[in-house]
């Protein structure tokens, strides 16, 4: 899911869910390549699964490296 922040695109899901999801579709994935299924709606289900499954946790008290990444004014101290 991307949302347009500061002009410039961003995802707003969570990349290691995102791992965690394709580690569980990679064996489905496969078979529907070896035994000629419909890849397109394995593909789209995972989409899907990844968009409800994968949001990102807004992290108030201590973020995550990619909200720094984003927000360096999340930071506990200022940068020089």
């Amino acid at each position: 899911t991307k949302a347009k922040t500061r002009g410039q695109p961003t995802l707003r899901l969570s990349l290691v869910k995102v791992v965690e999801e394709i580690r569980e579709f990679a064996r489905e994935i496969a078979r529907m390549l070896s035994n000629g299924g419909n890849l397109i709606a394995t593909l789209a289900r995972f989409c899907q699964s990844a968009r409800m499954g994968c949001k990102l946790n807004r992290k108030k008290k201590k973020p995550g490296n990619l909200s720094l990444l984003r927000d360096p004014e999340c930071l506990d101290y200022v940068l020089s």
